[in-house]
């Protein structure tokens, strides 16, 4: 079953909004080296997405995506990442906004 008739089926099975977290980078001795990433298993079940830092907002005629854009931090260290429209059309997801909107 793909990530998308996943969310079909929780959105009718809760009918109201439903807000899921994915897991952030978690620091070890300093919050540049962090331990490696896994993602809530929630998100990655709800979504396909393995990337720190997002949201889904799950509306009943919609899903919302909040994704940070890329830094210049991150693009220097962590080399060119796709941009947040473009992951959340990879997981089925029209809408995109900003995380300080959530």
């Amino acid at each position: 079953m793909s990530p998308d008739l996943r969310r079909r089926h929780l959105r009718r099975s809760i009918g109201g909004p439903i807000l899921l977290l994915a897991s952030d980078l978690q620091p070890r001795n300093y919050r540049d080296n962090t331990h490696p990433f896994r993602q809530s298993s929630h998100f990655l079940y709800y979504t396909g997405l393995n990337l720190p830092g997002l949201a889904l907002l799950m509306l009943p005629d919609r899903d919302v995506l909040f994704a940070p854009e890329a830094t210049m931090d991150d693009v220097v260290w962590c080399g060119a990442t796709p941009s947040p429209r473009d992951v959340a059309k990879s997981a089925g997801i029209d809408s995109v906004a900003s995380p300080e909107t959530l």
